[in-house]
């Protein structure tokens, strides 16, 4: 029997939607005011940034320099001392923001400040925040410290959260994100590392919380607090598919764990949707709210239309060669061509852990098919199905925003880490299956 989908149903989730958003826009705007308070001692911020930029430019000059610049920029911003700030943060975007940055660093009265309003840039306000007390290099050490923790910590809290058989594949999935995410390329990342370590540490938390059992109320609360930290964090740097696709594998390992005594395969499903539609909508409702305010409050209607050109551009395949008239091949070819630059070890690496990856998704494929024709397995069936779907995220995010992955294939290359790390993680799942068959919910 499915769920009941009744208009008390509905308006829970709608409530829960609702306390998530009040809660995050809450935390967000006390993160902004923050940045303003430390923003107003300029002369250790602009000491912090100066004292070894050259040297980590160096270092970094194979990275996403340009969003970098664009963060940092953010933090000498002669805006950043006002209220509006929060809501308009200026940066200077330029084919060059990195020589504006240095320019601006000695005298910004030439400079000329351009609000960005593509996202909410949060990850400037913590930026700003850090800038107050260490130095940029010492940051990147910490945001890259705190990626690799909050990677092992998801991996860690399973061991509380999850059921013995459901351990080793979680930290497996952990084990492959590590080696491909780019920590040592991405890892101290100002503009793109914030919004990644954040959902690790979230979904670390959902794995501590004792909930009773795992089935639609947590499916909403997940989705929704997620969601808002990718929509106020993410610069379009993959962590929306990719927070998509670990959340369902999270979640799923979660209901096997602890799910409701009375739920079923299909209510799992119908738990998933839930996930995702509050997931989704949540990233949607942050945007609409910075699109809302530039209308609204700000009278900006041309950042309205700047969002939505860009937005049409990312998801053109302009820029991206074709064959056959598809252009997907190219950002695939392109995004595997980059992998080498993230995984650790290189493109040695990369090769030995897709190939090892596609061969276990071709095991627990036959392995998944077999079982389901002689027993019906249908516990086989979902550890497979599942974990497609997760990956099948990844790969459905690059048909549809081709621009976008043709074109930053050197960042974006991270996400597809999760795919061979799920295609393990399922071989196991199913192959461990074989041996002793697993008690699913009825």
């Amino acid at each position: 029997m499915l769920p009941k989908i009744s208009a008390p149903f509905i308006w829970r989730d709608v409530r829960y939607f609702l306390i998530t958003a009040i809660i995050s826009v809450s935390i967000f705007s006390l993160i902004g005011c923050l940045a303003i308070m430390a923003a107003r001692n300029q002369n250790v911020i602009r000491r912090n940034i100066t004292e070894d930029i050259a040297d980590v430019f160096a270092a970094k000059s194979s990275g996403d320099i340009h969003t970098e610049c664009l963060v940092i920029s953010g933090a000498v911003s002669p805006d950043n001392r006002r209220l509006r700030y929060i809501l308009d943060p200026k940066m200077l975007v330029s084919s060059d923001p990195c020589v504006g940055l240095r320019t601006a660093l000695s005298s910004d009265e030439s400079i000329d400040w351009v609000s960005y309003s593509r996202y909410w840039m949060g990850s400037t306000f913590l930026g700003l925040i850090a800038l107050r007390f260490l130095t940029l290099s010492h940051i990147h050490e910490l945001y890259s410290a705190l990626l690799s923790i909050s990677i092992l910590s998801l991996s860690v809290m399973g061991l509380t959260g999850l059921r013995k058989d459901l351990r080793l594949p979680l930290a497996l999935a952990c084990l492959g994100i590590y080696e491909g995410i780019g920590i040592e390329k991405f890892g101290g990342h100002l503009g793109h590392s914030p919004v990644y370590f954040l959902c690790f540490f979230a979904l670390s938390a959902f794995l501590t919380i004792r909930f009773s059992a795992i089935g639609r109320r947590e499916a909403c609360i997940i989705g929704c607090v997620l969601g808002n930290i990718v929509g106020y964090y993410d610069i379009l740097s993959g962590a929306i598919p990719f927070t998509a696709a670990l959340s369902i594998f999270v979640y799923y390992l979660l209901w096997k764990s602890r799910g409701r005594p009375e739920s079923s395969h299909r209510d799992f499903w119908i738990y998933v949707f839930i996930l995702m539609a509050n997931y989704i909508g949540s990233i949607i409702t942050v945007m609409l709210l910075k699109l809302f305010i530039f209308l609204f409050l700000l009278h900006r209607p041309d950042a309205i239309i700047d969002f939505f050109n860009e937005l049409t551009l990312r998801m053109s395949g302009n820029g991206v060669p074709e064959i056959f008239g598809y252009s997907a091949p190219y950002v695939f070819r392109r995004l595997w061509w980059n992998s080498k630059s993230v995984y650790i070890g290189g493109q040695i690496s990369a090769n030995i852990t897709f190939a090892i990856g596609g061969l276990s998704w071709l095991f627990a494929g036959a392995l998944c098919l077999k079982r389901f024709i002689q027993i019906r397995d249908i516990g086989i069936a979902m550890d497979f199905f599942v974990n497609l779907i997760a990956s099948l995220t990844i790969i459905g995010w690059f048909l549809v925003f081709k621009n976008h992955g043709y074109a930053h294939a050197w960042f974006m290359t991270r996400i597809i880490c999760i795919i061979p790390a799920l295609g393990i993680v399922t071989a196991l799942m199913v192959g461990y299956a074989k041996e002793r068959p697993k008690t699913l919910p009825a």
